[in-house]
């Protein structure tokens, strides 16, 4: 004795309106990506800074290139007077890492700014992006 239905889902099989369009999924797919690119970490004490409230940062490390890499390590040679050994153990590196990458364009000084425990969560993340890299 055969089993029939009317509902060809009801037994796992698909139906024409739950078939997924190739072009949509890529597009979700791709979505997704960026998605998992962006960091978004919200501060835990919001600060003003030269007239700006700033009350998270959304994060694109991905989005730096080598030259970028290179730039920042300049910049803290510049401001130093000390080589960049290691960039994920640079405290400086991090704090500008940080500024390059992030969404919404600031300086360093934004990052200087935050209270110390969003300044090391922030520059935390941007520690293990860098060490994750490496691997």
């Amino acid at each position: 004795m055969a089993f029939k239905t009317e509902n060809p889902t009801a037994l796992g099989g698909v139906d024409e309106d739950t078939k997924v369009d190739p072009e949509e999924m890529a597009a979700a797919e791709q979505a997704a990506k960026a998605a998992e690119d962006t960091v978004h970490y919200d501060l835990k004490r919001p600060v003003d800074y030269a007239g700006k409230r700033y009350d998270h940062f959304d994060l694109d490390f991905e989005r730096l290139t080598g030259k970028d890499c290179l730039a920042i390590e300049r910049e803290v040679e510049v401001t130093t007077g000390k080589n960049v050994v290691v960039p994920a153990l640079n405290s400086e590196y991090l704090v500008r890492f940080v500024a390059h990458a992030s969404v919404e364009p600031v300086g360093a000084d934004v990052i200087y700014a935050l209270k110390s425990k969003d300044f090391m969560a922030i520059t935390g993340k941007a520690r293990s992006f860098l060490l994750a890299s490496e691997s």
